[in-house]
């Protein structure tokens, strides 16, 4: 069960970035399955935390965070406990993706109450003690995805100040190729001219992130 879970995860995650939402979440769902006579296991928490990520770019946010939530709650059951930090981030992605799908909508900037709440219990785990290793090959992408975040949830706020502190170690936490992370760092950066009233800089930043996730087939950050 466990084997054809981390496959079904795999398979899952490759089809939610090419944009094939329900091939993406029939697969999550029937990792999610196999996992559920098991109790609280690590691919428990790999399942919900691949199915919260199914549901997010499918635009389902509500049943996305829920899906996260629930692979926060696994992790703590595991004996022993494993790092709720990856499903915590994701947690934070799909926040951001909702207050920018409800932008759109509205015209108007959401509360980023909840946002702010997230950024500071992923501070705490990054912080503390606790070893943060979760998924293979994850660790290298957590600082990337949480400086970008952070710059977002910066930007949002109107804070100028740490915005530039996080756009800068954003950019310096690439590597030399190109990956989604660049499309995703470009996002904030965008969000950061936008904040500032450079709509040059916006649409140059904004053009450079759909470049980017084109060159990587990944879908859905194209369409963002």
């Amino acid at each position: 069960n466990a084997g054809e879970s981390a496959s079904l995860n795999t398979f899952a995650h490759a089809t939610m970035l090419l944009g094939q939402t329900d091939e993406s979440l029939e697969a999550a769902l029937l990792s999610v399955q196999l996992c559920g006579v098991d109790g609280a296991t690590a691919s428990a928490v790999l399942a919900f935390n691949c199915l919260g990520m199914s549901y997010c770019w499918s635009g389902m946010f509500d049943k996305a965070a829920a899906s996260l939530e629930t692979a926060v709650l696994l992790a703590a059951r595991c004996e022993p406990p494993m790092s709720a930090y990856q499903p915590k981030l994701n947690q934070l992605f799909v926040e951001s993706m909702r207050l920018a799908n409800e932008r759109y909508q509205t015209t108007a900037m959401p509360a980023l109450a909840h946002m702010s709440q997230l950024v500071r219990e992923c501070r705490q785990l990054e912080r503390s003690d606790e070893e943060l290793k979760f998924m293979p090959g994850m660790l290298p992408m957590a600082r990337t995805i949480s400086l970008a975040m952070k710059l977002l949830w910066a930007a949002w706020q109107r804070d100028d100040e740490n915005a530039g502190i996080y756009a800068e170690r954003a950019m310096g936490s690439l590597g030399g190729a190109v990956t989604w992370l660049d499309a995703l760092v470009h996002w904030g950066l965008a969000e950061f001219a936008w904040m500032r009233g450079d709509w040059a800089g916006a649409e140059a930043a904004l053009g450079e992130m759909k470049s980017c996730a084109v060159s990587v087939e990944h879908e859905k950050l194209a369409c963002l």
